[in-house]
């Protein structure tokens, strides 16, 4: 159980919680970051899986970040965007309660940086404390990522190679059995 007592689905880290929709079927909500199953501020939600309070998001995808449960006298989100490098852009949306971040197709693999979310009343204060969701972009032939059962996380290549990410660097491939 979670925020308000709702249940949710734990992938190794990473949450969605659970729902019933008018005609009683359950179905799995955006992905949550682990900090807001317990966390009495805003809650961030994604389109992606959040692991461990990072994205692992492929060269050249985008996935879009917003914000539920905000303190009554909200008025907008602020953050680390509009931005944009050689290697990902941050955008804002109109409501300024979501962003779409994008990594670009050229993007050097291993590439991390943060997403920092806060939010601010009417008089420009910000209200509560930052949020924080760490980005890692990862290779655009892979086919995502896998936490090994020593804890270490792997860009999965074809379902019997890996590379370890860490630091920011890919090591070499290797073969799990």
């Amino acid at each position: 159980m979670g925020r308000g007592g709702i249940p949710h689905l734990d992938y190794s880290g990473s949450y969605r919680p659970i729902y019933e929709n008018e005609e009683g079927e359950i179905y799995a909500g955006s992905w949550i970051s682990g900090s807001d199953l317990t966390h009495e501020g805003f809650a961030i939600i994604s389109t992606m899986p959040i692991i461990n309070e990072i994205v692992y998001l492929k060269q050249g995808e985008s996935f879009g970040l917003s914000v539920t449960g905000t303190s009554s006298n909200f008025e907008r989100i602020a953050g680390n965007f509009p931005y944009e490098n050689d290697n990902y852009t941050i955008s804002g949306m109109i409501s300024r309660r979501s962003c779409i971040v994008t990594a670009k197709q050229d993007a050097h693999a291993g590439t991390q940086f943060a997403v920092k979310i806060n939010q601010h009343s009417l008089d420009g204060a910000r209200i509560g404390e930052q949020r924080s969701i760490q980005v890692v972009i990862i290779p655009r032939e892979s086919e995502g990522i896998h936490t090994g059962k020593n804890g270490k996380v792997y860009v999965n290549y074809n379902g019997e190679t890996y590379r370890e990410i860490s630091g920011g660097e890919l090591g070499p491939l290797v073969t799990m059995n």
